[in-house]
């Protein structure tokens, strides 16, 4: 790279556009903003690069979304991770927020109408919401320092834990989730609401 030409905020900001949508990156403008070496050019290189940075991208996603990615398949859940991260680039050096923004990137990118909502699409949103819900529950704090009740604690001294969670989804998410995570067979739920408390507790 010429830093010559460039300040480093917008080298910083042309690399990170380059990796969050690389379709939107021309070869010769790559070639221009990196230095080339003798067996590949500044676009090849560019290119592992970016190849690098989705692989990483998508699996973490997988990672926290895998009920999903397996209502999906893999191949579709990989496409939605792609459009996903161009909309809504990270915004941290970790990838814990990661998918932080993903339940809504699906309800507002439905591919239905609003006149003509389908059932499988208002699946996929709720397992994403429940799915995100249980990733963040792994590290909120739990019963560390309260310890949990037994069968002779008084009543007025019950206390929720810290880390509950409530959720109201629209189908059995929780069931859903729980087959694939046992590799058991999974396949679309009817519509049948659900609640949900999840509960953080120490390993």
């Amino acid at each position: 790279m010429s830093e010559t030409s460039f300040t480093l905020s917008q080298l910083q900001s042309w690399m990170q556009n380059a990796l969050h949508a690389p379709s939107g990156v021309p070869k010769n403008q790559a070639n221009a903003m990196l230095t080339s070496h003798p067996r590949f050019s500044g676009a090849d290189g560019l290119a592992v690069f970016q190849r690098s940075f989705f692989l990483r991208i998508v699996s973490c996603m997988r990672d926290q979304f895998p009920a999903l990615c397996h209502a999906l398949g893999q191949g579709l859940f990989d496409d939605f991770v792609a459009e996903y991260i161009v909309a809504a680039p990270p915004e941290s050096y970790t990838l814990y927020d990661l998918g932080r923004r993903f339940p809504a990137f699906l309800q507002s990118n439905r591919p239905d109408s609003a006149d003509a909502r389908e059932t499988w699409i208002d699946f996929v949103v709720d397992l994403a919401r429940f799915e995100r819900q249980v990733f963040v529950m792994f590290d909120a704090p739990g019963a560390e320092t309260t310890g949990y009740a037994t069968l002779q604690t008084p009543d007025a001294e019950l206390r929720l834990q810290p880390a509950v969670s409530l959720g109201s989804y629209r189908f059995p998410v929780a069931m859903y989730y729980h087959d694939v995570r046992a590799e058991r067979p999974a396949t679309l739920p009817p519509l049948d609401a659900m609640q949900v408390a999840l509960v953080s507790s120490p390993t």
